[in-house]
């Protein structure tokens, strides 16, 4: 499966004490894939990121460039103060969301 890569500042960890080796990485990361779409059979390994380098490494992609420039010509109503994006997540940090609250 095409999995978005790791950072060089991620890769250099693997192996370090609290990180994965690589060969763990390179089991566990499929893994986590499958059993999350088991929940959402649509996900996209190359869309499908679990790291901050993983994420930022998705910006470059066509379809993320596109919805960004759609967001950046986007204007919040007025009068309104803070808009908050909450990156997807199996729990949200609101009342009678489907996956339940945040801890936090």
């Amino acid at each position: 499966m095409p999995f978005p890569a790791l950072s060089a500042a991620e890769a250099a960890q693997l192996g370090t004490p609290g990180f994965p080796t690589r060969a763990e990485w390179a089991a566990i990361r499929p893994r986590l894939f499958a059993r999350a779409a088991l929940l959402q059979p649509s996900l996209r390994p190359e869309m499908t990121t679990y790291t901050p380098g993983e994420t930022l490494g998705l910006l470059d992609r066509p379809e993320v460039a596109a919805w960004r420039r759609v967001l950046g010509g986007m204007g919040a109503p007025r009068g309104t103060r803070l808009v908050v994006l909450v990156p997807c997540a199996k729990t949200k940090p609101w009342a009678d969301a489907p996956r339940g609250l945040y801890l936090a």
